[in-house]
């Protein structure tokens, strides 16, 4: 989007697979080959490359966008040239999550594994509070950010994807037709999935629910009867 609308983007990562629909510069701070070689192998090594890289950037000024993994010592850094940071708000803040998160696990009878620790949490409050903004890409996450210190500095923005156009127009589904709906991701309590399971005992019978990913430890268990239903799969 921001190259789009005319700003001089330029992205750094460690490596990339090249497309045809990328619009920014992309550099890299590991050679080619290394797409060949597991990444949990050399992540050190190229995190460390990228980052020098990365800094030498900003010698004649710019804006950096950063991921909410780049390492705290890089914000530091940024701050202390000078050079605005604006941060993305991937989910909402931990301090807010994990309330809820802490309930929702409590209810369903499950032991609590979302993996915020207070730490984690003052980490992310010592991010944010060297950015000069931050993009929040849902009401929730703006909600969130009210009364914090960062509550003015939240910047509207929303995620989307790229779709190939399609030769003809998708053909309308009959009623009478299977319909399946797919779920990509954690299947657990932090997700969500409790809830969509029990939604589906009332969806159609021609509705399904396939599941495809890892199951939160303790999970299947507990909703054995949910997970067991006839137009549901995992």
């Amino acid at each position: 989007s921001a190259a789009t609308a005319g700003y001089r983007t330029e992205l750094y990562t460690s490596r990339y697979d090249p497309d045809a629909r990328t619009h920014p510069v992309v550099h890299t701070s590991l050679p080619d080959i290394s797409r060949f070689i597991p990444y949990s192998l050399i992540r050190g090594y190229g995190g460390r490359k990228l980052i020098d890289k990365y800094l030498r950037a900003f010698a004649n000024g710019g804006i950096a966008h950063l991921w909410p993994s780049a390492p705290l010592s890089l914000y530091e850094e940024l701050r202390r040239r000078g050079v605005p940071i604006i941060a993305e708000a991937v989910n909402t803040l931990m301090a807010a999550a994990k309330p809820l998160l802490d309930a929702a696990y409590d209810r369903h009878g499950i032991p609590s594994r979302h993996g915020i620790t207070d730490e984690r949490i003052a980490d992310q409050n010592a991010r944010f509070d060297l950015c000069s903004g931050i993009f929040t890409p849902s009401p929730a996450t703006e909600v969130a950010l009210h009364g914090t210190p960062f509550e003015r500095r939240f910047i509207r923005s929303s995620y989307g994807t790229w779709l190939p156009p399609e030769p003809e127009a998708r053909r309308l589904k009959q009623r009478e037709e299977v319909v399946t709906f797919l779920f990509v991701g954690l299947i657990g309590v932090r997700k969500g999935i409790p809830d969509l399971l029990a939604a589906w005992r009332d969806m159609p019978s021609n509705a399904r629910l396939r599941l495809v990913g890892q199951i939160e430890p303790g999970f299947a268990d507990r909703f054995r009867d949910l997970l067991g239903q006839d137009n549901v799969s995992v």
